[in-house]
């Protein structure tokens, strides 16, 4: 499927993109199925690194070549990076569009697994839109799916998802349990994308009940993310992070947590779920009240003013001292 699962493994993006980009200039003029699949790669690697409108470009050129080579399973899985683009933007009913197309042309013999990763998408959007329930009994049957057709990899995956609605629904044992065999495949299969993810998402499930716990996934989490410079991982956990600190009374550094993961969103246009909004929203009312005017002002400007990578080591020396 990825014509780079070690740099994929290991989180080395930067490689692979370079890597890419030379093979796709030497072949500029063919549509076949390798060059729609290294555009494929391509495209999911710039959207790991936040450029999305990149990401956009190189996807649809993968459909378009695909279409033209005749390979159904590669449009399905064009259509599918389409959709999840367009998810992470909160352009809910255009992911839903494309993800359901997506399933149709992967309905394919031997493409069972990619049809559930699919349809693992659309449940996603499900849960971003608010239907909790509905959600988990989507993402329950494509975790059932994939015990069946799928990888290692892509049952972390979908536990991941699964516990991340679980969570969202108030289930949180059953969230606990999906997120921890989550974590339990990706440090098995080595798969350092999917490990920052299911970290994150435990620490987001312990986050009152055990701040601690919470802060060393989040750091987990971070470190990873920070190593394969991915921007929205990284503001995620700089998000939880804040909400820890927020909780722990040293607002000043939950504000500047908060602004650097504001300013990063905006930055490379990763929207806001609803759920995200509102915490984020609830963190920076808890900081205007607890803090003067000149100090938050101070404590958000310090934040907002670093990059991705500067916030994530800053955090990341913070939060050792802090643990």
């Amino acid at each position: 499927m990825s014509l780079v699962p070690s740099w994929r493994q290991h989180g080395e993006y930067r490689e692979a993109r370079e890597r890419l980009a030379a093979a796709l200039a030497c072949t500029r003029d063919a549509a076949t199925a390798v060059r729609a699949r290294a555009l494929r790669t391509a495209a999911w690697l710039a959207t790991q690194q936040g450029e999305h409108d990149t990401a956009d470009r190189l996807m649809s050129e993968a459909f378009v070549v695909s279409r033209e080579a005749g390979d159904h399973r590669e449009e399905g899985l064009a259509l599918k990076g389409l959709g999840q683009n367009a998810n992470w933007r909160g352009d809910y009913g255009e992911a839903a569009r494309l993800l359901e197309d997506a399933a149709v042309a992967l309905g394919g013999v031997g493409d069972e697994s990619l049809k559930l990763a699919a349809l693992g998408n659309l449940a996603n959007i499900v849960s971003n839109q608010g239907d909790y329930t509905r959600a988990v009994a989507l993402h329950r049957d494509v975790v059932a799916g994939t015990r069946r057709h799928g990888s290692t990899f892509q049952l972390a995956v979908a536990l991941n998802n699964l516990g991340w609605a679980e969570d969202a629904a108030g289930e949180t044992e059953r969230a606990r349990r999906s997120l921890e065999e989550s974590v339990a495949l990706s440090r098995e299969d080595a798969q350092k994308d999917t490990l920052a993810h299911a970290l994150h998402s435990l620490g987001h499930l312990v986050q009152t009940s055990a701040p601690t716990e919470a802060l060393a996934h989040y750091r987990e989490s971070l470190q990873l993310v920070r190593e394969m410079e991915n921007p929205r991982g990284i503001a995620e956990c700089l998000q939880g992070g804040a909400a820890i600190f927020a909780a722990r009374g040293n607002l000043a550094h939950a504000a500047g947590l908060l602004a650097a993961a504001t300013a990063i969103r905006a930055q490379t246009g990763i929207a806001f779920t609803g759920d995200d909004q509102a915490e984020a929203d609830t963190i920076r009312a808890q900081c205007r009240e607890a803090l003067s005017a000149e100090a938050f002002a101070e404590a958000w400007e310090r934040g907002a003013a670093l990059d991705a990578n500067a916030a994530a080591d800053w955090a990341l020396r913070s939060w050792e001292a802090a643990n």
